[in-house]
């Protein structure tokens, strides 16, 4: 049996006898495309699908939008599913209605229904609540949709009722979800990251009220940065504690910044193959694939700075420190004059630094 199918069969393992995958509650499943990673995610989904059922909610990679109003044609939300219907109409491409429009029925107009339900009204339409503070007692399944986006992106997301008088007959108008109460900005401004992150919130807190255990995330990284990565990382599994998440990324190089989670990485051989290895985010020294990744040279006009780094790892990896004249040169580098590529290095080799001196 390869190292595919045994890690495969470990993870499904993990989660029925709810033990950690091997230091961690939360995993992050890594690989490029192209790598095996599609076919393991995909007998991945349909095994936790089949043995965990309502326990187990899966967020598929498309069509991760809310619409900014009302749309006639469909008054469905995702409470109006159970977590099973779900997740069998995401592995399903024709039954598919959170990523396509089937049978009057779309993603987007779900969400819309599921959050202006949800929403704090307006100052506008005469809305006169704040969003509430959050501390370690907050009933997360109690929070408004406007506290729980103004903490996860730092918006005032409220719903606008927009009605007209004729006749002397007040007339409702389709409502809005507005930022900031400014009718001129509708949810649909949001940048790809924000409201990716506004949907995956919402589908986490409805599989939290369902009760949920696991939730697995597919295409993560998607519309997010490194940095940007690691604090949602951060506060989603800090808010909704109880969950454990399974989420899978291309980008390799979100290992080094994610700390708390076990590492699946799929890759292709040279002979072709496909192997996977488990691993511990917090003990990075100990993923080879990470060396030969970040402490390789590229030919840039920061090769420099590149190559510096790179020989602090290595120094690092080999002689567990760096030597004082390296030392002094790296603690007076400036972190945010760095390019995306040296803060990963840089990051890196600090990790192996503390890990070290510690």
């Amino acid at each position: 049996m390869d190292n595919v199918e045994l890690l495969l069969q470990k993870t499904v393992e993990s989660v029925s006898k709810e033990t950690t995958f091997l230091h961690n509650q939360h995993l992050l499943v890594v690989g490029k495309n192209m790598t095996g990673k599609t076919q393991f995610s995909k007998r991945l989904i349909k095994k936790l699908s089949d043995t965990q059922k309502d326990l187990f909610y899966y967020i598929g990679p498309y069509n991760r939008t809310i619409a900014s109003e009302s749309k006639t044609y469909s008054e469905s939300k995702f409470s109006n599913f159970s977590v099973k219907e779900i997740t069998t109409d995401r592995l399903d491409s024709t039954k598919d209605i959170f990523s396509k429009t089937i049978d009057g029925n779309d993603g987007p107009a779900i969400a819309y229904q599921e959050l202006i339900d949800g929403l704090l009204l307006s100052h506008l339409s005469g809305g006169t609540e704040a969003v509430i503070e959050f501390t370690d007692e907050t009933d997360i399944t109690a929070v408004d949709y406007t506290s729980l986006l103004w903490l996860f992106l730092g918006l005032d997301v409220r719903k606008y009722e927009d009605n007209s008088f004729i006749g002397g007959l007040t007339v409702r108008n389709n409502d809005k979800i507005i930022i900031n109460d400014d009718i001129d900005r509708e949810i649909n401004s949001l940048s790809s990251s924000e409201m990716t992150t506004a949907r995956i919130v919402l589908e986490v807190l409805y599989a939290k009220k369902k009760d949920c255990k696991y939730v697995l995330i597919d295409e993560f990284d998607n519309y997010y940065d490194l940095e940007n990565l690691k604090n949602f990382v951060e506060k989603l599994t800090s808010t909704f504690s109880t969950i454990r998440f399974i989420l899978l990324v291309h980008n390799i190089e979100a290992i080094v910044r994610i700390k708390d989670m076990d590492v699946i990485i799929i890759q292709e051989l040279r002979d072709g193959s496909i192997d996977a290895s488990l691993h511990d985010a917090n003990h990075i020294d100990s993923i080879p694939i990470l060396d030969s990744l970040l402490s390789r040279r590229c030919k840039s006009q920061n090769a420099t700075i590149d190559s510096f780094l790179g020989n602090c790892i290595v120094e690092l990896l080999s002689n567990k420190k760096i030597d004082e004249v390296n030392l002094g040169s790296f603690l007076a580098l400036e972190y945010s004059n760095l390019s995306t590529r040296e803060k990963i290095m840089y990051d890196y080799a600090s990790k192996l630094k503390a890990k070290y001196e510690s």
